[in-house]
């Protein structure tokens, strides 16, 4: 499939689904914005992407922050005049069981799971009706026992139509 004339905004984009999805527009010959958080999974990014034939464009925001993805949507909208492509594959999960939980930890989850969904369709929606064109892919998952040392994510995804 030759995506060349889309653009894909990947939340979570340096993790380790975010990264496989990165790699998948990437091989399709889209250009690829990964937003990220945290500093500590650019390796691990960098490694998996190294000898890929175009760049990804990093954004850093906390997805889940209010204002934040405004800012990545507007800058990727300025940049490139479009976004043809949303994809959603943060796991954020908290550790422990529901009886050790705190408020601040399952408001945590669901600012990063839920909420940054939320805002980061909410912001490119608009785009993608004017141009009657668009995907949207939320990536829900929960870790498996480990497989080769590393969690094993089991994914579920829905997709938009059209």
């Amino acid at each position: 499939m030759d995506l060349s004339a889309w653009v894909a905004l990947v939340t979570g984009g340096t993790g380790f689904l975010g990264t496989s999805m990165c790699r998948a527009f990437l091989d399709a010959n889209a250009t690829v914005v990964a937003v990220y958080g945290f500093d500590r999974e650019l390796p691990y990014f960098r490694e998996n992407l190294c000898i890929a034939a175009k760049p990804v464009h990093l954004q850093k925001a906390d997805a889940a922050k209010p204002g934040a993805i405004d800012r990545v949507a507007a800058s990727v909208l300025r940049r490139f005049r479009r976004i043809d492509a949303l994809v959603h594959p943060v796991c954020g999960c908290m550790a422990g069981s529901v009886e050790d939980a705190t408020a601040k930890d399952s408001d945590a989850a669901f600012n990063l799971n839920l909420k940054a969904a939320f805002l980061a369709a909410n912001e490119v929606i608009p785009t993608m009706k004017r141009r009657k064109r668009g995907k949207i892919v939320f990536v829900s998952t929960r870790l498996e026992p480990r497989c080769a040392g590393r969690p094993r994510p089991s994914c579920t995804r829905r997709a938009s139509p059209g």
